[in-house]
């Protein structure tokens, strides 16, 4: 072997990955490092959650709704709108001025904004 050929290390290997492939890999190890688990709900404690939210419909008050999609613990802003209880949703009407659908079970709390 030469003494002038120089071992690039991880650098020879970037060049085979598209960037699609790069930016896949880095938000999987985003996702995979601020990923929360999502809190197991006492049948009381959400009993009681969603009375407040049938509540805050029927006074047309606003509330921040903590809700938990996917990997993430979320605080939605808005008025409840509709409570559909057969198939088990809320529509909500949030400040950004759009409306959002949020099931039943990924509704981990509730607060009323004064």
């Amino acid at each position: 072997m030469d003494s002038n050929d120089k071992d690039r290390g991880t650098i020879k290997w970037t060049s085979m990955m598209m960037p699609e492939h790069v930016a896949m890999l880095k938000d999987y190890l985003k996702n995979e490092y601020e990923a929360e688990e999502k809190p197991i709900m006492d049948e009381q404690v959400m009993e009681q959650i969603f009375m407040s939210i049938e509540e805050s419909c029927e006074q047309h008050q606003t509330i921040d709704l903590h809700v938990h999609e996917k990997i993430k613990r979320e605080k939605i802003r808005g008025r409840v709108t509709y409570i559909h209880f057969l198939d088990r949703y809320i529509l909500m009407d949030t400040e950004q001025l759009f409306k959002r659908k949020i099931k039943f079970e990924d509704v981990v709390g509730m607060e009323f904004v004064e």
